[in-house]
Order: structure tokens, then sequence, then C-alpha cells
């Protein structure tokens, strides 16, 4: 196994492949109707999985490419003034510098949210949400304390962290109905560990954050979450209890006075304030769309994919191109084809025809010399 600079750039453009069939299929209602949501999060994984684990293998095949990656490897390549400065080097340091002041800026929100915090109202553990929430861990059977926190400047419900997992709530007046609901949607994010999806998805973000199909890929995942979520959620309720969560869906939405942008490290019940997908989400569970998938057709589709995702270490992109003047030394020897070789115990050397010494080398006589005459000494 070997990792080149083209192993990996074959393996962005498989992700960026996967990246856009989960973004086509994500935005076709159509499709949620015949396929489970599995599909998506088998599209996902895979995605990930193609660009942590970079490797290329012995049987991989070298599909060689004579314009576009020589062209690409000649820009990469050329150095300003003759320095060592490359564009392929300036190019990496500008994407690592980027990281670094995405994760510097996250780690000091991490840090304000943490000592805001201290400052919330922590709701006991007599009070009707704790009571909520004692039914809600007893039904899904989750065995995690979790601490709620309500304060004004929340405007959506969302769960933070998995180890000690928190739930901050708007200061909305719910009803009990309502209430169990939204703790309902915030508690099945957390059983189904979407936490860690927002994590890896934030990671890698973060280090292709000049990639634009890497935004348009995240905020597809959020709404995949959510309709997980939704329909997890909606089988467990009836449909007059099901009413009673869109009714608390609404009141968040009434409450949201600027864009949703929630911690990497939470899951919301509103990820996304788009109107079409707010109407997506409420025609989904109006109109039971999660119950009518097909599990056969599923499963043949997620096969599909991942016999792709195995296809795809078997193929690398690499440059090619024939060697110019300038990529021969004018002083190498002119070996023709009627030279011969004559081979000692820690060397050999070359004669023409007529038995004029060519050139005389150390070590065992190269392959690319194997169409000339061997003499012994």
């Amino acid at each position: 196994m070997c990792i080149t600079y083209f192993t990996i750039l074959t393996a962005m453009l498989w992700f960026n492949l996967f990246a856009i069939i989960t973004i086509i299929l994500a935005k076709k209602e159509a499709i949620y109707k015949i396929y489970s949501l599995n599909i998506f999060f088998c599209l996902i994984i895979i995605s990930i999985v193609k660009l942590l684990i970079i490797v290329e293998f012995p049987q991989t095949v070298v599909l060689n490419s004579e314009k576009v990656l020589p062209f690409l490897q000649k820009i990469a390549n050329y150095s300003f003034n003759r320095s060592a400065i490359s564009i392929l080097f300036l190019l990496i340091s500008i994407s690592l510098m980027g990281t670094i002041v995405i994760h510097i800026k996250n780690f000091f929100y991490y840090v304000r949210l943490n000592l805001h915090l201290k400052y919330l109202t922590h709701i006991k553990e007599d009070d009707t949400c704790r009571t909520i929430m004692n039914e809600i861990i007893e039904l899904i059977k989750i065995n995690r304390h979790i601490k709620i926190y309500k304060n004004h400047n929340f405007i959506s419900p969302m769960i933070m962290g998995y180890f000690h997992p928190i739930i901050l709530l708007p200061d909305i007046e719910f009803t009990y109905e309502e209430l169990k609901c939204i703790l309902l949607h915030e508690v099945i994010h957390y059983k189904y560990k979407h936490i860690f999806f927002k994590f890896f998805v934030f990671i890698l973000r973060s280090i292709l954050w000049w990639n634009p199909l890497m935004y348009l890929w995240s905020d597809e995942i959020n709404n995949i979450l959510e309709y997980q979520t939704d329909r997890k959620v909606c089988s467990l309720l009836n449909i007059k209890e099901q009413t009673h969560y869109l009714n608390g869906i609404i009141k968040v939405i009434d409450n949201i006075s600027a864009d949703v942008k929630l911690p990497y490290a939470s899951v919301g019940l509103i990820e996304s304030d788009s109107e079409k997908v707010i109407i997506r989400r409420f025609k989904f569970i109006l109109g039971n769309v999660y119950s009518s998938s097909s599990k056969l057709k599923s499963a043949l589709l997620i096969i599909f994919f991942i016999i792709c995702f195995l296809s795809s270490y078997l193929i690398v992109l690499q440059p090619y191109s024939e060697p110019t003047n300038e990529n021969y030394n004018d002083n190498a020897p002119i070996i023709s084809s009627d030279a011969y070789i004559k081979k000692t115990d820690n060397s050999y050397t070359i004669f023409t025809a007529d038995g004029k010494e060519i050139a005389t080398y150390s070590g065992e006589i190269s392959e690319k010399y194997n169409y000339l005459e061997i003499k012994e000494e």
C-alpha cells in the first residue's frame, strides 16, 4: 500500500462524486417515497471513509491522463523566481492556515458558550421538563442523565455533547404535549449518535473549506438527520401527538429572528430555516412518507453504492507524457541495438559492435539493457 499526491487527488474526486450524488438525491422528494433514509447514511459513511482512508493497493489500475493532469502538475510545480516555493506549496499552506483559523474560532466560541452556561437557568429535577425526560428515557431505553437549560438567547431547542449531554431550550411557552415531543426529538438525536455525524462532517469541512461542495453536502446532511429524527419521533406518536409535535415546531420557527447557525457539536430541532426544507418536513410527516419506502429497493441501491466505493480503490489517476529533448542528458551515451555487454562479478561494461567501450556500471545489469547481448569475460 502507498499514498501519493495522485492517490489523494483521486480520493477527493471520488468524494466529490459521492457528495454530488447525495446532494442530488436529497433534493428529490420522490426518492424518499421509494427508498429509505439508509441510502443517504450509506452515502455519507462511504464519503467520510473515502477521505479518511486514502490508500493505493498493488492491484490498483493506473489511468493515465495525457492532458489535464500534466497541465495541472506543471502549474502546481511552478516556482516563483526560481525559489523553492511552488504554487502547490502555497495552496497547501493557505489551506492549512484556513483550517487552523476555523478551529481557533470554534475553540473560543465554545469557551464563551461554557462560560455562558454557568449563568443559565438549570431546570431542576422536580420541574415539568424533568418529569417528561424521565418518561422519554424510559420510553426509548437510554441510560444517561441529560441536563436541561432554558434561556431566551437560544433560538431553537438543541442537544449538545455525548458523554455529558445537555439540552438547551429557548424561552418559549410550550404545552405539556408539545414540550414532550420536542424533548423526544432531541433525545432521539442523542440515541442515534447524530452528533458524531456532524462532528466528522465539521472536521472534513474545516479541512476542505475551499471546496464549495462541502457546504452544500453538509447542509443536506443536516436535513437528512432531521428527516430521520422526524421519522423516529412520529413512529412513537399517534396522529394527535404528531399534531402537537408540528405545533411545537411552528412555535420555534415563529421565535427565529435570524439565520439558524447551531454549533457543530450540537443537533437541534431546526437545523435549517429554509422554507422549502420546513415545508418538506411537514409534508413527510402529514403524508406518512417514511413508511412507504421499499426495503428491497433500498437494499439493492445500498449494495450498488458499496460496490462503487470498493471499486474506487482499484483506480488511480496519474499524469502521463512522452519525454521531450529537454528531459534527455546531452552527454548520455547512445546505445544501438547491436551493442553488447561484458559482465564481471560486480559490474558490467557496454561496448559498441566494433568493440569500443561505451560505459561501465556497477551492480546487476539494468532491465533497460535486456535487449543487448551479454558476453562473459
